[in-house]
């Protein structure tokens, strides 16, 4: 009996038939023996099955990967190596996929929990000074279920994951957000810790609960908001969802309450059920909330997002649809006065599909609008959006449901689109409507760099179009380099009519005579105007070395090491330090080991890797790691660099690549479980599975609100 089999057989009896059910489920959808769909471009308002407007599928992961139906998903870049990272939570646990390569998903660990359908995830990002690295964890909250808050270990990645604990004094909340964060990678906005807010929990009548991340492994609980004296009897206070945004404007000053003596105002929206509350959360022990606000037609007051020059709200409710017999209804509310708000518009939308959950970047809204899939609006006139593309997950019906896309991460850098649908799982596609006759706007390449006694000269591009008059702005976000690093932080390009060459920010650099090693900050495009879009990349790096630094090439460490079992990926990291100034290349071979080519790994046996000048991104080697399914001990191979040019070799000029056997043991199945999987495992799966009496009598009907 081979490997794959006897750990097969030693699953329990309940998760094992999970595991065979969600794959006959998908198997009837999309054809028996297919794992993934593969890319199809949306041509004659369809991709393969799913109807689409301006938007291609990319992959599709159906649910049995993870033997889950899907709820929330978030996702981030890791700057230790910038592969992109999808995190879905699904009824049984919470799965974190590498979607580098977007139309190849590779699951790289999956942390069990308790089954429930509501788990919901979001990223913090930072850089740990001891261990000379960045370190990123997952937050996982889960209503109707005892997980607490789940902590997971990113910082294992690109190769694994764990779970770290179950932090807070609750065992269930329906949300979790971050304050003060970038979307893309998990960084602070502001130099300083998030707040994360847990909403919804079992405790305080649900109202949001704020936690410390100064040990970001350990949130430490700070406060729940006391009631407002104007709250309405019998209301609880109770938030289902959350929102934030930073306000440095003159609303700081006027309309925040605890913001008077910092840079920024931290502003929390509450959807709460019956209205969504603005609060200033810049100190988290004392929030204060600026508005209570109501709406007609409020049934289920569940979500929202903010325009990114912050003037407005993207509001959903989840039953005006379901009770009321609307179409899809958005509404939207003018925030130029944080203490009022009003109603600005609405956006109604072509059936009666529920609207979810919406993220906005650039011009565009990504709204999760559950049985029509994602739905992405032009909001370039924020008061009166536009239909401008689609993609229907679910292709059987567009009635008022829960069932379909729940949510749509719009944030990865690259600008793929990662969408969770709660009955088929996840998808990756590409958004096409960003073509506009004003043009898309962009940094001409994904980094830059000086020498810190110089200036960096960043270059943003506008492409496509030179219709009418456009604009952009742009802002810092510290890395391992601070906004002590630049001049400044942040400002406004601006192009004519029929104007497109490229425009210069000139970032001026601060010497400041400390050897600190070649440091990083990253710069964001933000918040067009005039129609034009963002495309990729709209988040660069940009690289700070100290004068008479050169440039230094080596591996991130002297080993890893990969499961076999799951047909893992061993990848290898390789870093350039030093300085930025100047372009420079390295060959990479393999040199020894006892693991054969072909037989135990695939892969490269030699190539070259080249930076340009002002690039410093790590670069990476890919190998398969081959699963025969036979018990064997541990092997490995290694990599060697060799013929620097333009710069000198490290001392990590070596990398060892551990592969880790099959060997037997009477060791349970663990809770964190590797990536991949074998097509024969599957076929036993659905063989056992079809021969099961009843088993198509099985069915989950939703009927909560999500």
């Amino acid at each position: 009996m081979t490997g794959y089999y006897r750990d097969f057989l030693t699953l329990p009896v309940g998760v094992m038939f999970r595991l065979v059910l969600h794959f006959v489920l998908a198997c009837a959808t999309i054809g028996f023996g297919t794992f993934a769909a593969a890319a199809t471009s949306c041509v004659g308002g369809f991709a393969g099955i799913y109807p689409c407007n301006n938007v291609d599928l990319l992959a599709h992961i159906p649910d049995y990967t993870t033997s889950g139906s899907a709820a929330d998903v978030w996702g981030f870049m890791d700057l230790n190596s910038n592969r992109e990272y999808v995190i879905v939570g699904y009824d049984t646990g919470t799965a974190v996929f590498d979607v580098t390569d977007a139309e190849n998903p590779r699951e790289v660990g999956f942390i069990d929990g308790e089954s429930t359908i509501w788990r919901d995830v979001k990223i913090h990002q930072f850089w740990n000074t001891t261990d000379n690295r960045w370190n990123a964890y997952a937050y996982v909250s889960a209503e109707d279920a005892a997980d607490g808050l789940l902590v997971i270990d990113l910082t294992q990645l690109p190769h694994r994951v764990a779970q770290v604990g179950n932090a807070g004094n609750f065992p269930a909340a329906h949300n979790v957000h971050l304050t003060k964060s970038e979307f893309s990678t998990g960084l602070s906005l502001t130099g300083d810790s998030p707040t994360l807010i847990l909403a919804g929990s079992n405790l305080s009548d649900g109202r949001f609960r704020s936690y410390s991340l100064a040990n970001p492994a350990e949130p430490v609980f700070v406060a729940a908001p006391a009631t407002p004296a104007d709250q309405p009897v019998g209301d609880p206070l109770y938030m289902h969802d959350a929102a934030s945004m930073i306000v440095t404007d003159a609303r700081k000053d006027t309309q925040c309450v605890n913001a008077s003596s910092s840079d920024y105002c931290d502003v929390l929206f509450d959807f709460n059920e019956s209205t969504f509350d603005i609060w200033d959360v810049t100190i988290p022990a004392s929030p204060v909330r600026l508005s209570r606000t109501p709406y007609n037609n409020a049934r289920y007051v569940h979500s929202g997002w903010s325009s990114e020059d912050g003037q407005y709200l993207f509001v959903q409710d989840e039953a005006d649809e379901l009770n009321l017999g609307l179409a899809t209804t958005v509404r939207i509310f003018s925030i130029s006065n944080l203490t009022a708000p009003t109603l600005a518009g609405t956006w109604t939308g072509p059936t009666s599909a529920i609207d979810h959950n919406s993220f906005v970047r650039g011009n565009r809204l990504y709204l999760s609008n559950y049985t029509r899939g994602l739905t992405i609006l032009d909001i370039t006139d924020s008061s009166n959006p536009v239909a401008a593309g689609r993609f229907d997950t679910y292709p059987s019906s567009d009635a008022a449901s829960f069932s379909g896309a729940w949510g749509a991460y719009p944030f990865l850098p690259s600008g793929n689109i990662a969408i969770s649908d709660a009955d088929s799982g996840f998808f990756m596609v590409a958004d096409k409507s960003l073509a506009a006759a004003q043009g898309s706007l962009s940094f001409t390449a994904a980094a830059f760099g000086n020498d810190e006694t110089l200036n960096v000269a960043v270059a943003v591009q506008r492409t496509g179009g030179s219709q009418g008059a456009v604009s952009v702005d742009w802002e810092i976000i510290g890395a391992t380099g601070s906004f002590a690093d630049v001049t400044t932080t942040s400002g406004t390009l601006s192009w004519t009519a029929g104007d497109a060459a490229n425009q210069i920010i000139g970032l001026s650099l601060t010497n400041d005579g400390v050897a600190e090693g070649l440091e990083r900050v990253l710069i964001k495009l933000t918040a067009p105007t005039g129609g034009a879009t963002l495309s990729s990349p709209s988040i660069a790096s940009v690289y700070i070395s100290d004068p008479g630094n050169t440039p230094v090439v080596e591996f991130s460490s002297a080993s890893i090491s990969v499961d076999e079992s799951g047909f893992g990926m061993a990848i290898a990291i390789v870093q350039r330090t030093g300085s930025a100034i100047g372009a420079i290349s390295v060959d990479f071979t393999l040199s020894n080991g006892d693991a054969t080519a072909g037989a135990d790994y695939t892969g490269p046996a030699s190539g070259t890797l080249a930076w340009a000048d002002g690039d410093a991104d790590p670069k990476w080697i890919e190998y398969s790691i081959v699963d025969d399914g036979e018990d064997e001990a541990d092997e490995f191979f290694e990599l060697l660099l060799g013929n620097a040019s333009g710069g000198s070799i490290g001392p990590v000029a070596q990398l060892r690549i551990n592969i880790i056997g099959n060997m037997v043991t009477n060791d349970p199945p663990p809770v964190v479980h590797s990536g991949g999987g074998s097509a024969s495992l599957w076929l036993l799966l659905a063989l056992l599975l079809l021969s099961a009496p009843g088993a198509a009598r099985l069915a989950t009907t939703r009927t909560d609100v999500f």
